[in-house]
């Protein structure tokens, strides 16, 4: 994602979300080219940043800005998330390939689920 690119749009819609988060809906009546088109949808659920301005941006006002607090949309991985990535370093430090982790982690939650399993009265 080498280039920052705009379009006009339309901000038609807000909704408050439980999370305390915000939806916006943004309209455009540009005719966008498909390889636009191919680029914002590669980047659905991505973190991005979005300048919006009733007029054209220019370099100029993107000079200086704030940097963003990044720390409040970054939660962190979920501890099955976290687990994952560990039994994923030790296949990779036993020399195991990319390719065969979907079964050894199978494998090795099976174990994990022994273990945790033996502990129940």
């Amino acid at each position: 994602m080498d280039k920052i690119f705009q379009i006009q749009a339309v901000l038609t819609k807000y909704k408050s979300k439980a999370n305390k988060s915000v939806q916006f809906t943004f309209d455009t009546q540009e005719n966008m080219s498909p390889e636009h088109m191919s680029r914002l949808i590669s980047l659905i659920d991505c973190l991005g940043w979005l300048n919006f301005a009733v007029r054209q941006i220019e370099a100029t006002d993107l000079v200086n800005l704030p940097e963003p607090d990044k720390t409040m949309y970054d939660k962190g991985k979920t501890p099955a998330q976290r687990l994952r990535a560990v039994i994923f370093l030790v296949h990779k430090q036993k020399g195991g390939d990319t390719k065969d982790f979907p079964a050894y982690y199978d494998k090795a939650m099976e174990v994990l689920i022994s273990q945790v399993k033996e502990k129940l009265e």
